[in-house]
């Protein structure tokens, strides 16, 4: 992804602050539109794993948009620097409020599954299964606030540090201090990746057809050992209070909710956070979405199963 030179969005004082080709230029506001729309995408992608919501970071897009129609001209040298310098900071303060609100959040927390289909297509970094994945997202949670935003923006979106201080508001030693320690956190933590779009496809299928058909010895060779169950319901649907851990466990778990009927529901295989998801409808309400990881040695190490309708919101307009 090509660099974009931040630190040319504002003059000092005194200096030319005429537009440059990159930036406005003297269009009215339909101009503006296009050329925001033209970059909607790319800041989907930034915001979206920086907040880990879709609809927060459709609210964080949204709201630089109308910053851009309010700004002035000739204040904005470099378009796509400023409007990523614009949105990469209210998701900053967004991170900060979300922090605290996690703490008081009943049972596991997840990240709104995103449907990969639509604008999001649009965006090749979104493409990009390793950093777009549940599992990855995850661990980015672990993250303080400004080591999320620095990470992203130079390991993720090949930014400078220099862009990213401006962003930041903070001197270039504090920010390569902050990616320095994302970076060591993120090593330590980070799922492991490397089975191909394929194989990894077949594994999926080949998860959701065991489960589909209640065989338990065809379910469990799928899973590792220590595979985990993250079910989040927030506390507005019925979901298990408490990470599952093991093959054994694990099975038990979805086969005692097979025979209650959970594949009995209407169910569509859909792409969703760089793979493949099932999504569960019930009276043409989404009523769970269900994504897994598979880890290099093609087993399912992540089982995600999202059911809090308030995180489903998007998906069951994409299905209206």
């Amino acid at each position: 992804m090509q660099r974009l030179k931040i630190r040319d969005m504002e003059c000092p004082e005194g200096q030319d602050r005429r537009p440059s080709e990159d930036g406005l230029g003297h269009g009215g506001m339909a101009d503006r539109t296009q050329k925001f729309e033209d970059e909607r995408a790319r800041l989907m992608g930034i915001a979206y794993r920086m907040l880990g919501s879709v609809t927060d970071a459709e609210d964080a897009v949204q709201e630089t948009y109308l910053r851009l129609h309010r700004a002035a001209a000739e204040d904005i040298r470099n378009l796509p620097g400023w409007l990523t310098t614009v949105c990469g900071r209210l998701c900053l303060d967004r991170l900060k409020s979300a922090a605290r609100t996690r703490e008081t959040y009943v049972g596991p927390w997840l990240p709104e599954p995103m449907e990969m289909g639509g604008a999001a297509a649009q965006d090749d970094a979104l493409e990009s299964y390793d950093t777009v994945s549940t599992a990855f997202l995850l661990v980015l949670e672990r993250l303080s606030p400004v080591e999320r935003v620095a990470f992203l923006l130079r390991d993720v979106f090949d930014y400078s540090y220099g862009d990213i201080a401006a962003i930041l508001e903070r001197s270039e030693p504090a920010t390569r201090q902050a990616v320095h320690r994302a970076r060591r956190r993120v090593r330590d933590d980070k799922p492991r990746f490397g089975v191909d779009g394929e194989r990894r496809e077949a594994l999926t299928r080949a998860f959701f057809a065991a489960l589909e058909a209640g065989d338990a010895a065809a379910f469990e060779a799928t899973l590792s050992e220590d595979v985990e169950v993250w079910a989040d319901g927030g506390g507005k649907a019925i979901a298990a209070r408490n990470v599952i851990t093991g093959a054994r466990e694990v099975t038990r778990f979805f086969l005692a909710l097979v025979e209650k009927g959970l594949m009995t529901l209407d169910v569509e295989y859909r792409p969703v956070n760089g793979s493949t998801a099932a999504v569960l409808t019930q009276d043409d309400l989404v009523n769970t979405v269900l994504t897994v990881h598979v880890d290099p040695d093609g087993r399912v190490s992540h089982i995600f199963s999202m059911r809090n309708p308030e995180k489903m919101a998007h998906i069951a307009r994409a299905t209206a």
